[in-house]
């Protein structure tokens, strides 16, 4: 994404290989948002979301565990599976 700076979210979904795995990149991409790495362009509604890279040109993208969740065998889990796993 740094390196191409612009895209479209079907791009990065292309190669997906499940439903879970386009949620998960979308899920991802919203908290390079909130980070403020990418932005989102969209000429109307449900049109093609193009993302944009305005994060720094260098370093690593700091990536936090806030979401991570681990079953009680000490599987490390994320998202819906996670709270299914683990809820009593």
């Amino acid at each position: 994404m740094r390196r191409s700076r612009r895209t479209t979210f079907r791009a990065l979904v292309a190669d997906a290989s499940s439903t879970t795995v386009v949620v998960a990149r979308f899920l991802a991409l919203l908290e390079l948002f909130r980070d403020g790495a990418v932005a989102f362009d969209q000429v109307e509604a449900l049109a093609e979301l193009s993302v944009r890279w305005t994060g720094s040109e260098d370093g690593d993208v700091e990536v936090d565990d806030e979401f991570d969740q681990t079953s009680p065998d000490g599987v490390r889990l994320a998202g819906r599976d996670a709270e299914q796993e683990v809820a009593p």
